[in-house]
């Protein structure tokens, strides 16, 4: 209400009104907020947040390795920085992987600039996830003949893209890790054939993995999905589109098409359990107008 009483003389001072409310001191503390902490100290958290960014990015990398740590280091200023720019073409490039109609193998699925993901934690893939995600690479990536896939990677709990957050089931974000996407074809096999829909999976959590192509790193970003077990179009087809029915508590084999890129995420879903022929079965509804970004 002070800013409001004062609006006019805001608006000579700080030039049109949209400029000066964009960016106010409410929304900058809103943003200071969202850092992680353990709420003990945090001013002080704040501070050390923002001398060691100032500190990273005022390093001189010798003449004989910038090329070589240039990129890594500009990667940790995106990541770290408070709210990431994304170009409109970028988002135009997501949307299009994450159609129908966009092609699966030898796509370059390291382009993860445009997400912002929560604080992350080491993990080391057990060797199911290990022996899954290596078939999972060969799949998107048929003509390499030679990559290293590393043991270990980061784990993170969500992930955002401008204003849309894609949770997890192990995040407080639990009603957004309901996902859609034309990836899973059934018994674990990724996607290929057109005429396949998208199929609904719980997202939980999501995975940053390096795979090394010729010494160079490509970090990719994953999320580890259950798939929802697919009934008969008797059953899947009852309600009439766009709601369908999937079974409840069943999931699909665990598999390459567990793991997808965050770019081939289609939409969210809500749903709702119940009942039909004495099945216990999920009513499914797309978000395709869900995409707040």
């Amino acid at each position: 209400m002070h800013l409001h009483c004062h609006l006019a003389s805001c608006v000579r001072d700080f030039g049109p009104v949209y400029s000066f409310w964009l960016f106010s001191f409410e929304r900058y503390n809103g943003h200071l907020g969202s850092l992680p902490n353990n709420n003990r100290a945090i001013e002080l958290q704040i501070m050390r947040r923002f001398t060691r960014d100032a500190y990273v990015n005022s390093i001189v990398l010798p003449e004989n390795f910038q090329e070589l740590f240039r990129k890594n280091f500009l990667e940790l200023n995106r990541c770290t920085e408070i709210g990431i720019e994304v170009t409109d073409q970028e988002i135009r490039n997501l949307l299009y992987l994450s159609r129908r109609s966009a092609p699966i193998p030898n796509q370059d699925w390291s382009h993860i600039s445009a997400y912002k993901f929560s604080k992350v934690s080491t993990h080391c893939l057990t060797a199911e996830e290990y022996r899954v995600l290596k078939h999972t690479y060969k799949t998107i990536y048929p003509d390499l003949a030679h990559m290293v896939l590393p043991e270990s990677c980061r784990k993170c709990s969500f992930v955002t893209l401008r204003n849309e957050v894609y949770g997890s089931w192990e995040s407080r974000h639990k009603r957004s890790s309901f996902i859609m996407a034309y990836w899973n074809a059934g018994d674990g096999k990724l996607w290929k054939m057109l005429v396949q829909g998208s199929a609904p999976g719980i997202v939980q959590t999501y995975y940053l993995h390096n795979l090394i192509v010729e010494n160079e790193s490509k970090v990719h970003l994953f999320a580890k999905v259950n798939w929802l077990a697919p009934l008969p179009d008797c059953y899947r087809y009852h309600c009439g589109k766009p709601v369908e029915v999937w079974s409840r508590d069943i999931y699909d084999v665990f598999g390459p098409s567990a793991f997808i890129p965050v770019q081939k995420i289609y939409c969210k879903y809500v749903q709702a359990d119940g009942k039909l022929s004495e099945k216990l079965v999920s009513y499914i509804c797309p978000l395709n107008s869900g995409m707040n970004i």
